[in-house]
Order: C-alpha cells, then sequence, then structure tokens
C-alpha cells in the first residue's frame, strides 16, 4: 500500500475525510473482497496509515478488526497478511 505507484499492487493513494478506523477497516475488507488484495498479501500498518492520512494507533485498530473477522492473519516477523480462503 503506498504512493500510488505501485505498479501490479493496485493501490492510490487518496485523502478520504474523517476517516477512523471503521472506514478504515470497511475500506481494507473492500480490497480484499474485490481481489486487489490477495491471499499472503502483506499488510503494513506503516504503509495503510499515510495513505489514509490517520496515525499508526488508528491503522492498527483497524487491521486487529480485521484480524478478529479472520481476514488478515497475523505473523510474527511479518505483520499482517491476507488470510487465505481456506483460513478465514
Amino acid at each position: 500500500m503506498g504512493d500510488g505507484d505501485d505498479g501490479d499492487r493496485g493501490v492510490t493513494r487518496a485523502w478520504i475525510p474523517n476517516l477512523k478506523h471503521p472506514a478504515i477497516t470497511e475500506a481494507v475488507r473492500g480490497r480484499i473482497a474485490g481481489g486487489t488484495l490477495k491471499p499472503g498479501r502483506r499488510v503494513s500498518i506503516g504503509d495503510l496509515a499515510p495513505e489514509m492520512l490517520v496515525s499508526r494507533k488508528t491503522a492498527a485498530k483497524a487491521l486487529v478488526a480485521l484480524e478478529a473477522e479472520g481476514l488478515l492473519e497475523r505473523r510474527p516477523g511479518i505483520g499482517y497478511v491476507v488470510a487465505r480462503p481456506r483460513d478465514r
């Protein structure tokens, strides 16, 4: 997730006003459902926060919520990755 020049990553940077973790959760959930974020793909708090113009803490809350839903998996030494369908 990044600056709009992500090649095949399919992510563009856009300012979204007053976005808090529920809205970020929904945005990332939509990317997973739509196939923009594929299983096994790393989702970085450090990339997500500046992309969504929120603090790292707010981005982290969104990823924790998605982990609780089974859409993300937290891996030691790696961070969050999109869960494979069989893991969901």
